[in-house]
This record gives structure tokens, sequence and C-alpha cells, in this order.
């Protein structure tokens, strides 16, 4: 014969046992956080960006207050570089030095990344080793834009 009030309050001690073993790993495997948001209405891209290489942009506000902008270097730290709704790469960003930070992708060893900010301004390149990358930078009017770039269709040398 089994005990009901062992196996119900059992059950309940156990599961909140497990939950509490859990927490710390959740934790450590919580997503990183997203630093772009898209600016609505978009405004038009610019002309002197368009080109066959070219395959989308977007105008978006970029999170500067995760990056020292102003060459004080802080510890590594990760993000989820979301450029696109459907482009969204995990990068480890390093500090170097003067706002400039270097950047690896998670699970891909041969991609890169670097990103240099100073105030309100950024330029980025975030290279997955694919066909595509992608170039983050603040145009003359203070606005951020994400460029996807087809690699096979730059113009090559002559």
């Amino acid at each position: 014969m089994v005990d009901m009030r062992y196996r119900e309050g059992g059950l309940f001690v156990q599961s909140i046992g497990a939950l509490a073993l859990c927490l710390p790993l959740l934790a450590a495997h919580t997503p990183p956080k997203a630093i772009l948001r898209d600016i609505k209405p978009a405004p038009p891209v610019p002309a002197e960006k368009r080109s066959p290489a070219l395959v989308r942009a977007h105008a978006v506000a970029f999170d500067f207050r995760l990056f020292n902008c102003d060459g004080r270097a802080t510890k590594p730290f990760e993000v989820r570089m979301n450029l696109f709704p459907d482009v969204d790469i995990p990068v480890t960003w390093t500090p170097a030095d003067g706002g400039v930070w270097h950047g690896s992708v998670r699970g891909i060893p041969n991609a890169s990344s670097t990103l240099i900010c100073s105030g309100k301004r950024v330029t980025a390149n975030v290279d997955r080793a694919t066909d595509a990358m992608y170039r983050i930078e603040t145009n003359d009017a203070g606005v951020v834009w994400v460029f996807e770039i087809q690699r096979s269709k730059l113009p090559t040398d002559r």
C-alpha cells in the first residue's frame, strides 16, 4: 500500500528540488540580449548604398548602452546581433582600444566581427564566413543602417 501523503508531498518536494537545481542552468543558458530594433516608419535606403551586391537594408535603433563608446574598455560580453528578422547571430564582443571591439561568432570558428563606436556613431562588420555578410553603419543624418551584402556579387579586382 502506498502512503498518499508521501506520494503527493514527495512529488511536490521533488519538483521544487528539481526546479531549484535547474535554475542556475537556465540562467546560464538565457539567450543574450538583442541590440537592434527596427525604426518605423522605415526611411528609404540611401541611394549611394544601392548596388548589385546589396540584398536588403533597414534602419535600426542601436543599443549604445552595451558598448563603452568613449574608449574605456570593459570585459567581454555576448549579444544577439538580430540583424534581420531571419538573421540572429550570437557574437561575443571583446574590447580593444579606443572604442574598437572584436567579435567572435558562437559556433562558427572562421567567422569574425569588428565594431567601432564613438558617441552615437557605429560601424560594424559581422561575417559568418558565408556568401552573406552584414554591415552596420551610421549615416550623416545619424540613422543606423544594417546592410546585407552578397559577397559573390561584389566587384572583383582586375
